[in-house]
């Protein structure tokens, strides 16, 4: 893809921070409607991703097909749990997890392909969180959901969360270097003194 330009650490930051949080709540949960507390949580994840997707558009233009797909699809997967949440009880085992499933890869395929493209293994590691979850929600029983889905929050949530803060500290320390070059009367890194 060209232009393509690597995520911004916020994004990654905000994404982990979305899944971790849901992987939370849901894994200190009981009850019987823990399978609806994941499907909405999981919608809300989404959601965020779709914001964040289009913040970053509006920030940077590049790949702006991609970011504005991307964003589609989270939306989309939100708003197919988020418009009727008491009707989506009825839907749950069959139709809506099938549906959210298939959000969920369309997702991850997505994230995987902006970020071979450019976006960063950050990116495409949220992608293939993204996928996963699809996966596990077309292929597996509502009992495994319940406790897989929220595993994978929790592990892909966790690892995007240290790879934005660490994405984060690497961009702070390459502003230092710069500043400390321009201080020292040093040229930028890439042009060379005439």
């Amino acid at each position: 893809m060209a232009g393509a330009t690597p995520a911004p650490w916020w994004l990654v930051l905000g994404q982990g921070a979305a899944f971790a949080a849901a992987a939370l709540v849901l894994l200190t949960q009981t009850g019987e409607d823990h399978l609806l507390t994941f499907i909405v949580l999981l919608g809300v994840c989404w959601l965020v991703a779709s914001g964040l997707d289009l913040a970053d558009l509006w920030l940077d233009h590049r790949g702006w097909g991609w970011k504005l797909l991307g964003a589609g699809a989270g939306f989309g997967a939100a708003l197919l749990v988020l418009r009727q949440p008491l009707w989506s009880t009825l839907l749950v085992p069959a139709t809506l997890l099938s549906g959210l499933g298939a959000f969920g890869v369309a997702i991850g395929v997505l994230g995987v392909v902006r970020g071979a493209g450019g976006g960063g293994r950050e990116l495409a590691g949220l992608g293939c969180l993204s996928l996963a979850m699809g996966v596990l929600l077309l292929v597996s029983s509502p009992g495994v959901v319940v406790w897989g889905g929220p595993a994978l929050a929790a592990v892909g949530g966790a690892g995007a969360l240290v790879a934005g803060i660490n994405m984060r500290r690497a961009r702070g320390s390459r502003e230092e270097a710069r500043r400390a070059r321009e201080l020292a009367g040093q040229p930028p890194r890439g042009i060379l003194p005439r």
